[in-house]
């Protein structure tokens, strides 16, 4: 999904049918979040026009699927990405875990580090991952590149 969304390509809207747990986390709010959701809203609106029964295919899979339309931002809600993203990853790469944990360990800062950029960001460290919304992850991407970790912090 991810390079359909950054081809760069002029696209004004983008339908595709998936497996209904896809579609699910690809339009999932704050408490569902995942990466694919994340990713899914920076670039785009992101709607689940219908359900599709597994009954509906032939052969019939085991699985339902759903149809999702995606239609792009009207500008960019960010234009580092990779920012974005790498923090995301490391939040996200052990999900259940606050961030404060998943931020030091993923970015390499301390933990008092981490609790200054997630406090500068206006995001209580002991939030987990899947709570944030797209515009906190920018909130927290754009502290993240003017921040400067404590001196003899890791």
């Amino acid at each position: 999904m991810r390079k359909i969304l950054e081809s760069g390509l002029a696209w004004e809207s983008v339908v595709v049918t998936v497996q209904l747990e896809v579609a699910q986390r690809m339009v999932a709010g704050p408490g569902d979040m995942g990466l694919l959701s994340v990713a899914t809203q920076l670039y785009s609106k992101a709607e689940m026009l219908m359900r599709l029964a597994a009954g509906a295919f032939y052969p019939q899979p085991g699985i339902d699927s759903a149809v999702v339309r995606l239609t792009p931002h009207p500008a960019p809600l960010f234009d580092q990405p990779e920012i974005l993203f790498k923090l995301a990853r490391a939040g996200f790469s052990q999900r259940r875990k606050q961030l404060i944990n998943t931020l030091s360990t993923g970015v390499g800062l301390s933990k008092i580090d981490a609790a200054e950029l997630l406090l500068k960001a206006k995001v209580e460290p002991s939030r987990r991952p899947e709570t944030l919304t797209v515009a906190e992850w920018i909130r927290l991407s754009q502290v993240y590149l003017a921040f400067t970790p404590s001196e003899g912090a890791g």
